[in-house]
């Protein structure tokens, strides 16, 4: 974290070093930001950041981050910065993009080897086409679920991604109601 924090803090990111070091300390505390499938999403949201921006760390091999469930292994880190007066807007934004294109196994592998920071912004960018429309059928199968967690951040989105491509590799219609930060979606 404090390496990451010191890549924004070089491009000019943050106005106080370790006062952010030390926010994203205290939220880390609050609750788990490793997200599973070998991601973790540290992030700190105060006056210490001068402009949202995010650094990224690749690990050829993997570190123990706090899960919910305990250590996870984990290869990439994306450490979020964001203006205090921009925690509620584009924090929400930008870890719903975010997590929502890294649930994507192909994207997220291509991102934990990109050989520059060139490619792994290209990934990002990329932007796969959305999955097709769920396609009722009579002898189909349909579930209708609702995800929700303490923060409606991250896991909402992520947990919904995973149940519709699961729906979606076994022939089921999978209806997803996102109750998160952003309200019901």
């Amino acid at each position: 974290i404090a390496a990451l924090a010191g890549l924004l803090a070089a491009h000019g990111k943050l106005h106080d070093h370790t006062a952010f070091v030390n926010e994203v300390m205290q939220r880390e505390a609050l609750g788990p930001t490793a997200l599973g499938e070998g991601l973790a999403v540290p992030h700190g949201k105060c006056a210490a950041v001068r402009e949202a921006a995010f650094a990224v760390a690749t690990l050829r091999e993997p570190v123990a981050w706090q899960g919910v469930e305990g250590d996870e292994p984990v290869r990439l880190i994306f450490l979020l910065a964001i203006p205090a007066a921009q925690a509620g807007t584009t924090h929400i934004q930008l870890l719903t993009e975010l997590t929502t294109l890294l649930v994507d196994d192909a994207v997220r592998e291509a991102a934990i080897n990109a050989p520059s920071a060139e490619a792994l912004l290209a990934i990002l960018e990329a932007r796969p086409l959305p999955p097709p429309a769920p396609v009722e059928d009579a002898d189909q199968p349909v579930v209708v679920c609702v995800t929700a967690c303490p923060a409606g951040i991250a896991h909402t989105y992520m947990a919904a991604e995973y149940l519709e491509r699961a729906g979606r590799r076994l022939g089921i219609t999978v209806y997803t109601e996102k109750q998160g930060a952003n309200g019901i979606e």
